[in-house]
């Protein structure tokens, strides 16, 4: 879409961006005599760390520029202008977030930098002060419809940490749903991560990623489009952002969220470290949908406990990991099971003449192909006589060669 923004360079005074600056965390930050929304509904949480913060500071102190900031005019759904008390216009930060709040936070005493804050500085070196205060950012102030700046937003050049998947389509669903979506998933210390699993361990304990960072939010929504038969990801955005931006709550998302979180306290009675991350919300719709029928994790906590506890004493299992997987959907490939080393190997496939003992017997209907009576050793692989289901071990007397198309067709003998 061909933008047809007005942009307008202009130099702010750090001074002037500070005066009127308002930080009240999470729910909203202002500046710049309290006409400019620093933290809008369609832009990220703060994410910049101390190192980031000091870097901005150091920058503004040694008089080198920053990139250039964006700031675009206010305006309602109706595509007015939004004036404050006095008639200024009034302005939304597009690019320039982190750093802004990073320049305020120093200049409002609470960053130290060189064992400094402002004040100390203010004090000692008042020339210096007046040359922070005065130092230029190069904004340019754009202004146009509501759908031009999102489109300008996402296409802008973000410095530092580039936008998330998520942050973009934050930035195209903008609404109330969104907004009570992101008290619950994206805030520090959020109720999606600080929600009680078992005795001890919050829900935070199985997730991964950032709330600030949108990765809880990304992850429900994916979890959720699958349990409504959505596609997660589509040309327009997401789906399922797209059919519920209009809403005014977001009961449905968080309760399909403290659902799963419930079901796996259900089925899950104790923490270990390899249980984050994995996709449980994928599993909790599998297991509502009866996809799971004949699996361990039809059985109670109990039971569940017990079979786990049996694998990870089993040394032929090799993954904690894949232990949940096959408690999911019982497919040994998740335990990486011990496989039969080289020597072994060759030792049996001496043993057996490079022979086939499954063609020898035209099991499942297949020989010798073309004739051949013996394999080359890569032609070969080592397979379980007794398999590792019936308590079969990785041993030199429970090893047989068999040929790859037996080996690969073995379970439908």
């Amino acid at each position: 879409m061909a933008l047809t923004m007005s942009i307008k360079l202009t130099q702010i005074k750090l001074r002037e961006l500070f005066d009127g600056y308002e930080n009240s965390d999470e729910d909203g930050v202002i500046g710049y005599h309290g006409r400019l929304d620093i933290r809008p509904k369609y832009q990220r949480e703060f994410i910049y760390g101390e190192k980031e913060q000091i870097a901005v500071i150091d920058t503004i102190k040694q008089g080198f520029p920053l990139n250039t900031m964006y700031w675009a005019v206010a305006r309602n759904d109706k595509g007015e202008k939004i004036l404050d008390a006095e008639g200024n216009e009034t302005y939304e930060l597009m690019d320039g977030q982190q750093r802004t709040i990073s320049i305020c936070e120093f200049l409002a005493n609470h960053i130290v930098v060189n064992f400094q804050k402002f004040f100390n500085i203010q004090r000692s070196t008042p020339d210096i002060a007046e040359k922070i205060l005065d130092y230029e950012l190069q904004v340019y102030i754009c202004d146009g419809s509501v759908s031009d700046k999102l489109a300008w937003f996402k296409t802008i050049n973000i410095a530092g940490k580039p936008l998330t998947e998520q942050e973009l389509l934050n930035a195209q669903y903008v609404g109330e749903w969104l907004t009570k979506a992101k008290e619950f998933f994206s805030k520090t210390n959020c109720n999606a991560a600080e929600l009680m699993v078992i005795r001890g361990k919050k829900a935070s304990d199985y997730m991964t990623g950032s709330p600030i960072r949108q990765d809880y939010l990304s992850t429900v929504l994916q979890w959720i489009a699958d349990n409504q038969g959505l596609t997660p990801r589509s040309e327009q955005g997401d789906t399922y952002m797209a059919n519920h931006q209009g809403d005014e709550t977001a009961s449905e998302i968080k309760n399909y969220y403290n659902s799963v979180m419930e079901w796996i306290g259900s089925k899950f009675k104790v923490y270990r470290k390899e249980m984050k991350g994995l996709p449980w919300g994928y599993w909790y719709n599998k297991y509502q949908r009866n996809e799971l029928a004949n699996s361990i994790i039809m059985k109670n906590a109990d039971e569940i406990e017990v079979e786990i506890q049996r694998l990870i004493d089993d040394d032929e299992v090799g993954s904690v990991k894949g232990i949940y997987e096959y408690i999911i959907d019982g497919q040994e490939k998740h335990l990486s099971l011990r496989t039969f080393d080289d020597k072994i190997k060759r030792k049996i496939y001496e043993k057996q003449q490079h022979r086939c003992p499954y063609c020898d017997n035209s099991i499942g209907g297949y020989t010798y192909p073309n004739g051949k009576e013996e394999y080359e050793y890569g032609e070969m692989e080592g397979d379980h006589i007794v398999p590792w289901s019936q308590g079969g071990k990785t041993e030199e007397n429970n090893c047989q060669m068999l040929c790859k198309w037996h080996n690969g067709h073995k379970s439908d003998n």
